[in-house]
């Protein structure tokens, strides 16, 4: 954890990809240097490696990833944030969102400012279209695309 060092700078909760990706021992070089970042190792990876995996009957529920974003806002909890941003990367953007809905759900700490989700879509498998997991959100990107003002546009064109 590093606290923002300006006045109403947010702290950026980085969620590594994965299942498996770590983050506490490399901090993001796009944080301004200003903001505060919480890096965060999923269970089992990272600070959080285990001597021994537990047994299959409880690895199950022990690496959900509902546990796991207990975890993370156990961590939002503890350091008392109320100005962060939730950015996942690959599977961090399923935690996040897990995060994010949890904490409004739940109303337990204020809700991010922000849910920021880097992944990758492709279309390297399946038979075109018809097989494409990815079609749904595509055609959801698509429909919200249309309302976007043109200056968000703007930025993502780039």
């Amino acid at each position: 954890f590093k606290a923002p060092t300006r006045e109403g700078a947010p702290v950026l909760v980085f969620l590594p990809g994965g299942p498996g990706g770590t983050s506490i021992d490399h901090p993001p070089a796009f944080v301004p240097s200003d903001w505060g970042y919480l890096l965060t190792d999923p269970r089992g990876v990272g600070c959080n490696s285990l001597a021994a995996l537990p047994p299959p009957d409880v690895s199950s529920a022990f690496f959900r990833t509902q546990e796991i974003a207990a975890d993370v806002i156990a961590a939002i909890r503890y350091r008392k944030l109320d100005n962060y941003i939730l950015f996942g990367v690959s599977y961090g953007t399923l935690l996040a969102t897990t995060v994010a809905h949890v904490l409004e759900r739940d109303k337990m700490v204020p809700p991010p400012k922000a849910v920021v989700l880097e992944g990758v879509l492709g279309r390297i498998f399946g038979n075109g279209d018809r097989d494409f997991q990815g079609a749904q959100y595509i055609a959801q990107w698509d429909r919200i695309r249309g309302v976007l003002p043109q200056d968000v546009l703007t930025v993502l064109d780039v």
